[in-house]
């Protein structure tokens, strides 16, 4: 009985990549934009490891008053949360390859294509779920933070990285889990910090 080669996933496992998400790939990859090439790339490699969302964090904790700080508080607690299901156990189970990157110009293309499989975007889920979970927190920063969320969801397809159903995704997932779980984490980060103040004053 033939065996299963190493290092090749069980085809049952693996999603795949249908003919429309291909087109609307290549679709994509064949737009050009002077503006979006210069964008895009630095778009992207912003949301590396969650950096673009912790300095926005920043921002909104220092410039932001208490609401700020709640907001930011609801975003970091829901992509400490969503980041490690999305990049770990989803990405493991589900194995869809990445994207032919040739197709995309050279200008525009991620620095080195990632070793972990594609669906769905890690930074597309990060992205939607910090937003949308600040955004509830406080509403007056939503107009900012929702469009720089589709944005770096786009960047994903713009630079080669995914396709557009692995953006799609990673979207929705991480803005259900952040309007579901959200509100949760934010209250019970700030009974943390009443804790916090608490054993502060007692010493």
């Amino acid at each position: 009985m033939a065996t299963q080669p190493p290092n090749v996933p069980d085809p049952s496992l693996v999603l795949r990549v249908t003919d429309a998400d291909r087109r609307a790939f290549e679709w994509v990859a064949h737009r050009q934009s002077r503006l979006l090439d210069y964008a895009m790339p630095r778009l992207t490699h912003m949301g590396d490891d969650g950096s673009l969302w912790a300095w926005t964090a920043v921002g909104l904790a220092l410039l932001g008053g208490r609401r700020g700080r709640r907001a930011a508080r609801a975003g970091l607690l829901t992509l400490a949360l969503v980041s490690p299901i999305v990049n770990g156990p989803i990405k493991w189970v589900v194995r869809r390859p990445r994207p032919q990157i040739d197709v995309v110009p050279e200008v525009r293309r991620i620095r080195r294509t990632p070793r972990t499989t594609s669906f769905p975007s890690g930074h597309s889920a990060s992205a939607w779920c910090f937003s949308v979970a600040a955004s509830l927190q406080a509403p007056i920063v939503a107009p900012v933070l929702i469009p720089m969320a589709a944005a770096v969801a786009y960047s994903r397809v713009y630079t080669g990285a995914h396709y557009p159903g692995d953006a799609v995704a990673g979207s929705i997932m991480g803005a259900a889990i952040a309007a579901w779980l959200g509100p949760e984490l934010s209250a019970f980060g700030a009974r943390m910090d009443g804790w916090g103040e608490r054993l502060t004053d007692a010493w």
